[in-house]
């Protein structure tokens, strides 16, 4: 079972209407706009909330058919069983003496959201949960096909529920699901429920679209409400049925149809792809692939948003997978959404050609192929813009010496044509192909901006013949960055033409381009900005680029001191990517009279977490006095935002055994201390903290100890010790933990909390508890799912939200089903703004076996949200139980199950608790907390 937030998904506001009308001669006619008007739909920023209404008189949700509506939609994978669940609140219902029988509002859903291609009537199968004829009920159809709708099956099932009325002002709790072949709607409003049930084709929301079940928030007729968005929750299991019998499918160039993705029995890679399942990961067995015809991820064959299905070879032999074509016109099609695939090689063929949407490709290699290496296009510039591929994203790629017949026709990377928005090309690398390095080009359409960042285009417009670069008849620029005159938000971050036959940067038309910081050389044009078309007049934005030609500049010679042609070797392609994110490096860093001291600040990502969130908190206060630069490891994206004068700085992406990967970071880190001139590094979690000691040199160095490291085993606290011993001081955040170590750590150690600042203040709570945290063991979610269990018998006003994501996802979604309380409980993922979140909860609740000390708890006492927590380390240190929080032992449910309740039950020890709580966190205040480093500094 698959669970997503309403921030999981993308949602289109559509206003729901019959879309032509017949002519006098008797043709069909396309009605006007069909734009949507922003008084019918729309979302409140920074509130959470949407709006839905129909003005009285307009629309209808009908029997005969057909419906005209507003609507929020989204869509999900056509699936076995869906619930969907979602608070409103009713603004609007229209009087009895308004009402027609054709006004209603609440979740619908619908088999397609198309029209009828000959009436034009928006026809669907369709089941809708809400408020229908002045009652709470069920209301939908089947039957209804594209060769027509004659023998449609309506049904209304209404409840004559006094305790609804009156509509308007009330808050509705609405689950409407689909199990089956059986349809229910449930509302719920102060504590009444309506509940209705009906027997339907199981295939009911399969018939016209078979990939896709929409579903939404509809309003009609005079209605109108407001949507809670953080209450939305999307649940759905695949058709094949539910969990995969195996996580792992193995394939293998000698694999078979008839394998069963075992060792001993691998698949062939076609039907490995074609057996997939959601949660499922193929892996291949390094080796040549032959490939007599295209590989093909269907449109069909499709991931979803955070359960991707995913492509492998395993990690740390040095060996590849590589897909040889053998010369033919086949390559590797990529038409379904949501995959990730990793470490391959295509060759000899036609490349990867990505058609679908939300895929991700990392560490792939295009290689001597017939065509572009990688191609984001979909296969037709006719097809509607809704199909268009988009947020893909090629992170660490390559593509090198492709070339077409011609020499015209094959770029290295390649985003244009027919290509939706959010596509990303991340520290790719594009040599010597026949044409262009990367092409972004229009052709007649307007196509979405993309986005490159720390990209190299370099020698293209050359091929290599007898070991020699030689000139092609391409166009041979590095960047190719428009075409046909259109405006387009092309944007390349950091990026490098060097050497190209052609231009390096190239607006080729588009007087929108964007260059930040990019640096061209040595090719017959560095910069080339001209402009044509009726677009509107150039705003091309220039900032920090700079060039840097060579006298005499050999590309032969260049490509040898690259390391170009050696890039299959792991020992050169690892000191290649070092030299490359150097070169940057050493672009941060001009040497000035009064310069201010270097600070480097080292954790794994700019992502999600606690240690994280606070080492960009840390960042942001210390640039007003240092000269701060941050180093992180994953890049998953950056959910913290830092000032503009703190320099970021990525891991380049070192490959080969773990070893080897640890000693090139090592070894880079050294290097960026020593270009920076690093005077103190602070490092937080453990493999930052082992690189930085490691790294060490002349630089003071700072561990900072975000955990309970004896929780794991012996031999990893002993390897801490180690590491804190010959740091010059390590950070703590409790008595308790420090006191694990020697006396010779704590000598050179001190305490320093986390700082902690809120984006918002407390608003009127409402009976919801809130947990935020990692879906971890460490966290035991399960045990505050047991206990809430105990509570909701006798408290089942009260709701619980989760923030967070996590390994234990399945499992704790399934642990709420078995103990009857998953329609009480939501799991709403990472959210952006968890303080707005939260801000409404009547407590929260931390039931980890262990931690360092927990961001959210401090972040809730600011807020004065009651606080429960578990007696772990740095909660006892902040909370004394009974005056600023309530303390239970670890692991108890019993104790947990009573806390809740004495807090529900009393108002004034809430009252006291949150005050006390808000004082307490004057200890944290970001100022103080900063202060304390500062001073440590």
């Amino acid at each position: 079972m698959y669970r997503l937030s309403y921030r999981d998904q993308q949602w289109e506001p559509i206003l729901l209407r019959p879309e032509f009308f017949t002519a006098e001669d008797g043709t069909k006619k396309r009605r006007g706009s069909s734009a949507v008007p922003s008084d019918l739909i729309k979302e409140y920023p920074g509130q959470h909330k949407a709006f839905i209404g129909m003005p009285p008189g307009q629309g209808k949700i009908s029997d005969a058919g057909y419906d005209q509506m507003a609507c929020l939609v989204t869509g999900i994978p056509v699936c076995g069983d869906v619930v969907f669940r979602a608070t409103v609140r009713v603004l609007r219902y229209p009087s009895p003496e308004e009402r027609n029988g054709q006004e209603g509002l609440g979740l619908f859903l619908r088999d397609t959201m198309a029209s009828d291609p000959l009436t034009g009537y928006p026809y669907s199968n369709m089941a809708a949960g809400g408020l229908f004829r002045g009652r709470p009920g069920l209301a939908g159809r089947e039957g209804v096909t594209w060769a027509g709708a004659e023998n449609i099956r309506n049904f209304n099932c209404l409840d004559d529920s006094a305790a609804f009325l009156p509509l308007t002002g009330k808050s509705l709790n609405i689950m409407l699901s689909k199990r089956g072949g059986h349809i229910t709607a449930e509302l719920t409003a102060e504590g009444v429920t309506a509940r209705n049930e009906i027997a339907v084709n199981e295939d009911m929301l399969a018939s016209r679209e078979p990939e896709t079940i929409y579903l939404g928030f509809f309003a009609s007729r005079g209605c109108e409400m407001e949507v809670d968005l953080d209450s939305v929750s999307i649940e759905f299991s695949d058709l094949a049925s539910n969990v995969p019998t195996v996580p792992v499918l193995i394939a293998a160039p000698d694999g078979t149809g008839s394998g069963n993705g075992t060792w001993e029995s691998p698949l062939d890679l076609q039907s490995a792809i074609t057996r997939c399942q959601q949660g499922q990961e193929i892996c291949l067995t390094p080796g040549r692939y032959l490939m007599t015809k295209d590989l093909v991820v269907s449109r069909q064959n499709s991931g979803v948003r955070g359960c991707c299905k995913r492509i492998t070879v395993g990690i740390g032999t040095g060996e590849q997978a590589i897909l040889d074509f053998g010369g033919e016109e086949h390559g590797f099609r990529i038409e379904g959404d949501y995959w990730d695939i990793s470490c391959l090689t295509v060759t000899r063929g036609m490349g990867f050609q990505i058609r679908g949407s939300h895929n991700r490709l990392r560490y792939c290699r295009a290689v001597s192929n017939r065509e572009t290496g990688f191609l984001i296009k979909h296969p037709s510039s006719e097809s509607p813009k809704e199909q268009w591929p988009a947020y893909n994203e090629i992170t660490d790629c390559e593509s090198c010496l492709n070339k077409d017949g011609s020499e015209q026709h094959a770029d290295g990377f390649a985003c244009k044509i027919a290509v939706g928005p959010g596509n990303v090309f991340r520290r790719c690398v594009a040599w010597m192909n026949s044409d262009d390095g990367f092409d972004l080009f229009c052709k007649n359409r307007r196509i979405g901006a993309v986005r490159l960042v720390e990209c190299r285009g370099l020698l293209n417009g050359y091929t290599l013949q007898d070991g020699k670069p030689v000139k092609t008849r391409g166009n041979g620029n590095g960047f190719k960055l428009g075409g046909s005159g259109m405006a387009v938000d092309h944007a390349a971050v950091c990026c490098e033409a060097i050497g190209n036959r052609g231009l390096g940067f190239t607006s080729n038309s588009n007087p929108h381009m964007q260059l930040y910081n990019c640096e061209a050389g040595n090719n017959r044009k560095n910069y080339d900005f001209y402009f044509s078309g009726s677009e509107a007049r150039p705003s091309c934005v220039m900032e920090d680029c700079a060039e840097t030609d060579e006298p005499g500049f050999d590309p032969a010679i260049w490509a040898e001191k690259q390391a170009l042609f050696a890039s299959f070797d792991l020992n050169q392609a690892n000191t290649s990517v070092s030299r490359n994110a150097l070169r940057r490096v050493r672009s941060l860093y001009k040497e000035e009279p009064n310069e201010k001291p270097g600070v480097l600040i080292m954790c794994s990502s700019l992502y999600g977490g606690g240690a994280e969130r606070v080492a960009c908190r840390l960042a942001q206060g210390l640039s007003e006095r240092y000269r701060v630069i941050m180093l992180y490891i994953q890049d998953k994206g950056q959910t913290y935002t830092l000032p503009p004068e703190v320099s970021v700085i990525a891991m380049p992406p070192f490959r080969g055994t773990w070893e080897t990967v640890l000693e090139n970071r090592i070894e880079f880190t050294r290097q960026v201390k020593s270009i920076l001139k690093i005077k103190t590094a602070i490092s937080f979690m453990f493999t930052m903290n082992k690189m930085n000691v490691r790294s060490g040199e002349h630089t003071r160095v700072i561990c900072s100890e975000r955990n309970n490291p004896a929780k794991r085993d012996p031999e990893h606290l002993r390897e801490i010790e180690g590491i804190y011993e010959a740091a010059d001081h390590v950070v703590f955040q409790s008595e308790t933990v420090r006191g694990l170590f020697s006396r010779k750590v704590r000598e050179h150690s001190s305490i320093i909390l986390n700082p902690v600042e809120v984006s918002c203040s407390r608003s009127e709570s409402r009976h919801r508890i809130v947990n935020v945290a990692r879906l971890a063991p460490q966290k035991n979610q399960a045990m505050l799912l047991r206990a809430f269990a105990a509570f909701y018998r006798t408290h089942r006003d009260y709701t619980l939200s989760i923030y967070g994501a996590g390994e234990l996802s399945n499992e704790l979604h399934m642990l709420a089903e078995s103990l009857g309380i998953d329609e009480a409980v939501q799991f709403h993922g990472h959210v952006w703004d968890v303080h707005r979140a939260v801000a409404d909860a009547e407590m929260f609740v931390l039931s980890s076996d262990y931690e360092g000390l927990s961001n959210s708890l401090l972040e809730c006492m600011m807020m004065g949200i009651p606080c429960i927590s578990t007696r772990c380390e740095g909660s006892s240190d902040v909370i004394r139980s009974g005056e600023n929080g309530i303390l239970v032992d670890i692991g108890s449910e019993k104790q947990m199950a009573e806390a809740m309740s004495l807090l529900a039950e009393d108002a004034l020890l809430r009252e006291h608790i949150g005050v006390r709580g808000r004082r307490t966190s004057e200890r944290f205040q970001p100022e103080r907390v900063i202060g304390q480093w500062q001073q440590l500094i």
